[in-house]
This record gives C-alpha cells, sequence and structure tokens, in this order.
C-alpha cells in the first residue's frame, strides 16, 4: 500500500503537476489585471491556483462504479452502473459556480472537483498546494510581467490528461 501511494505522488508531481502549472500561468497572462494583484499581494496566489485547477483541470475524467443507489439530479443512479466523472464539466457547472466561464482570483467556491473528494481525493493535494504556491511566487518574483510564448507551445492531444509538454515564457 505505501508503494502504492508513494507511486501515485510521483505521477501526480511528475505528470500532473506541470500541466496545472502551465495550465495557470496562461490564464493570469490573459488577464493582467489578476496577474498584478497577484504580484502586490502574494496572499492571492493560494486561491488563484484554487482557481486555476477549477478552470483548467488537467485530468479530463475518471471512471468510477456506483456501489449504493442515489438520486443525482432528478437521474437515478443504480449500483454496478458505471459512471463517468467529467472534471471539467462538474468545475464550470453553473448550478455551482456563477459566472464559471470566467477566470477569476478572488472566487472563492466552497469546493471544487479537481483534487476529487472523499475517499477518492488526491493523496497529493497538500504537496500540489505548497508545490504551487512556491512555484507562482518564483516565478512573478523572477518575472512579473511574464510573456507567454504560444507560438512555440506545444499542446498534449490526448483524451485522459489535458496540458502543454512545452510551454515556454518570456521575460
Amino acid at each position: 500500500a505505501i508503494a502504492s501511494h508513494l507511486t501515485m505522488l510521483i505521477i501526480g508531481g511528475a505528470e500532473t503537476f506541470p500541466k496545472t502549472f502551465a495550465n495557470f500561468l496562461k490564464r493570469p497572462a490573459e488577464h493582467p489585471e489578476q496577474r498584478a494583484a497577484c504580484v502586490s499581494n502574494p496572499a492571492l496566489i493560494p486561491d488563484a491556483f484554487t482557481e486555476g485547477l477549477r478552470y483548467d483541470m488537467p485530468t479530463q475524467f475518471l471512471c468510477r462504479v456506483v456501489t449504493k443507489e442515489i438520486d443525482f439530479h432528478g437521474q437515478t443512479l443504480k449500483p454496478g452502473q458505471p459512471i463517468l466523472f467529467l472534471y471539467p464539466s462538474g468545475n464550470h457547472d453553473e448550478r455551482e459556480f456563477e459566472n464559471p466561464e470566467v477566470f477569476d482570483i478572488y472566487r472563492k467556491p466552497p469546493r471544487i472537483l479537481s483534487f476529487g473528494y472523499g475517499p477518492h481525493s488526491c493523496i497529493g493535494i497538500n504537496v500540489a498546494r505548497l508545490e504551487a504556491k512556491v512555484c507562482i511566487e518564483e516565478t512573478l518574483k523572477a518575472a512579473p510581467e511574464y510573456a507567454l510564448d504560444l507560438e512555440n507551445a506545444e499542446r498534449l492531444v490526448t483524451d485522459f490528461v489535458q496540458g502543454y509538454a512545452k510551454f515556454p515564457i518570456t521575460f
């Protein structure tokens, strides 16, 4: 069990976090006033990162099997029924988020689906939050007005995890 948990932590740190970080850097660059707010007030960075995860979740889906009957938004899910979690859809659900298609670092949602929930919560949630805080703080210190080099960016085309394999920024 320990090896399994460590493997998941390594995969998250090596596979998911770099995509999350690149996706995040794109949004404040598109919203310079929000980036400037993070530069002048680094205390905003954790909430900005949460918004980045809500807005651009790298993991697109996971599958599960229903274990007990439950009513969900007018649909009855039965035990044994397979379900597909579509994280981007859930994180942009207008029943949960006001103006879900707007990137807003001041949004303080009570929850997002990016780290899962309950027994299926991401094992690396605290590592990811700390890693993001440090990476974002250091990037903004070194290059508070960084520019994206999207012409040379290399977007991954996969069904499962979205993000960039190459994401150059200029200082």
